[in-house]
């Protein structure tokens, strides 16, 4: 059972009975199995999480996000290997439908994009008085905690959801990839709400200061605004 129940979800048995949804066994998020996606059960537990659809659509439109993000399949990227590439064959006896060639080079591609998340997050100094976070990739429902600490950074990728005094970050892939390639900047971002925050306000405004870190150390030359 995978639950997405936090401190920020709605009080009540009922709305705990929405968040919580049973995933097959061995199926860790959407980029394996997009029909265990609960976007609607993700935007009771975060309000108005939803609208960052339209946020990014109208950022597409007047293009400050690419209309058509780059296929997973043509990745360059190093991690894009054979070996992860290996399309997985479908398990018949448990009629678990295991990810296909696409879904699992974007998954790796996500993957990626989250460990250079993860790397220019480490730049940040005084690491250990930042707060943990959690992000998810809401059309995906892929959860990431960063866990700052003196040694660095630690990421949990395929996380069950947030910590209960987590900040909660919601967002896609195309977004996030955009941050790191230095297409779109992190001050952008957050006033397009293209990056949705949810937390208290003290830690909330500490990690929108530490996604500053997202920008390239070279100058942004791509971003529209």
């Amino acid at each position: 059972m995978r639950c997405l129940v936090s401190r920020y979800s709605l009080a009540g048995l009922a709305t705990t009975a929405l968040l919580c949804m049973p995933v097959a066994p061995g199926l860790a998020c959407g980029y394996e199995d997009p029909q265990s996606i609960a976007i609607g059960a993700l935007n009771l537990a975060f309000p108005d999480s939803l609208h960052l659809r339209t946020a990014i659509w109208q950022a597409q439109v007047d293009g400050v996000l690419p209309k058509d993000p780059p296929s997973p399949a043509a990745s360059t990227s190093v991690a894009m290997t054979p070996a992860f590439a290996t399309p997985i064959a479908p398990d018949v006896s448990t009629n678990n439908r295991a990810p296909n060639h696409a879904q699992t080079i974007a998954l790796m591609d996500a993957l990626r994009v989250i460990e250079q998340v993860r790397l220019r997050l480490a730049t940040s100094a005084d690491l250990s008085r930042k707060p943990p976070f959690s992000m998810v990739y809401s059309d995906k429902m892929l959860w990431t905690r960063f866990v700052p600490s003196t040694q660095g950074v630690a990421t949990q990728n395929h996380a069950a959801g947030p910590e209960s005094n987590d900040v909660v970050l919601i967002t896609e892939a195309v977004v996030m990839n955009a941050l790191v390639v230095g297409s779109l900047s992190p001050e952008v971002a957050l006033r397009r709400n293209l990056v949705r925050v949810y937390g208290d306000d003290s830690s909330s405004a500490a990690v929108r200061d530490w996604l500053l870190t997202l920008a390239p150390t070279a100058a942004i030359l791509f971003t529209k605004e």
